[in-house]
């Protein structure tokens, strides 16, 4: 993960009775790293701090978490750490340009997402 050198991700395989895939990454920002961390991961939780038009090191945009989606083939993902300029309507319709097809949950604090 690009955020420092204490950033993680996780992978949490065999879930249940269905044996599902759940993926998650800390801060972060595009990278090769992620995408071979969520292959063909049922659920992703992925942070989504800045629209597309801030460029910060270390942190995702709407672009990014959308490439990572379709690279890495996950089916689902939730979205999180939203910073205050985040419009997330636009959040997702950016990560459907870029050709993302699969669901898009937008986290909210205390909320609980069944895997």
């Amino acid at each position: 993960m690009l955020h420092g050198a204490n950033a993680v991700g996780y992978r949490f395989e065999k879930i249940g009775a269905a044996g599902l895939t759940f993926t998650y990454s800390g801060d972060t920002g595009y990278c090769e790293e992620l995408i071979e961390l969520s292959k063909g991961a049922d659920t992703l939780l992925i942070e989504c701090s800045l629209p597309d038009k801030y460029a910060v090191d270390g942190h995702m945009r709407p672009s990014d978490v959308g490439k990572t989606a379709v690279e890495s083939g996950v089916k689902r993902i939730v979205l999180t750490h939203f910073y205050p300029v985040v419009d997330t309507v636009k959040a997702v319709a950016s990560i459907r340009e870029e050709g993302y097809e699969g669901e898009i949950i937008v986290g909210e604090d205390g909320m609980k997402v069944e895997i």
